[in-house]
C-alpha cells in the first residue's frame, strides 16, 4: 500500500449535522474532494514504483473472477473529460459491476454510463496505482 500524507487542513468536514439539503450537498462535496486528494497522493507515491510489479495476475490467489476475468470483491477508478473526480466501480461478489446504486454486466457498459459515449472498459477503468485493466488482463 502507498504511504501517503495527507494533511488535517486539507479536509474540513464541520462537526455540525447537515439540516438542508445545500448543507448535505456541500459535505458529500467535501467528502469527495478529500476522497479524490487521497487517490491523487496514492496515485503519485505510485507512480514511482516498478509498474511490473503493479502488472502481474495472481493466478494463486484463490480470488474468485467473474465472465470477463477480473475478481470480484474489488474496485477501480476512471475519470472522464467532464468531471475532476473518479468514478468507483466495484466488482461485487456475483462478479457484476456496480457504480452507486446502478448494476452493469460489462466493463464497457460501466465505461459507457459514465462517459456518456462508446467506449472499451479495459481501456477506461483502472487500478488505484492508475494501471489500466487492459494491461493486466488482456
Amino acid at each position: 500500500m502507498a504511504e501517503f500524507s495527507l494533511k488535517k487542513e486539507d479536509i474540513q468536514i464541520s462537526q455540525k449535522v447537515p439540516t438542508t439539503l445545500e448543507e448535505e450537498v456541500k459535505e458529500l462535496k467535501v467528502a469527495l474532494d478529500a476522497v479524490s486528494k487521497m487517490l491523487f497522493l496514492i496515485r503519485k507515491e505510485n507512480e514511482k514504483k516498478d509498474k511490473s510489479i503493479l502488472l502481474k495476475k495472481d493466478n494463486n490467489s484463490g480470488a474468485v473472477i467473474n465472465k470477463e476475468g477480473i475478481p470480484t470483491n474489488t474496485f477501480y477508478i476512471g475519470y472522464t473529460k467532464t468531471t475532476s473526480y473518479p468514478y468507483i466501480l466495484i466488482v461485487n461478489e456475483k462478479g457484476e459491476y456496480v457504480i452507486g446504486d446502478k448494476i452493469f454486466k460489462t466493463l464497457s457498459a460501466a465505461a459507457e454510463y459514465v462517459c456518456g459515449y462508446k467506449i472499451d472498459g479495459f481501456s477506461f477503468w483502472q487500478t488505484i496505482e492508475g494501471v489500466f485493466l487492459k494491461e493486466i488482463y488482456k
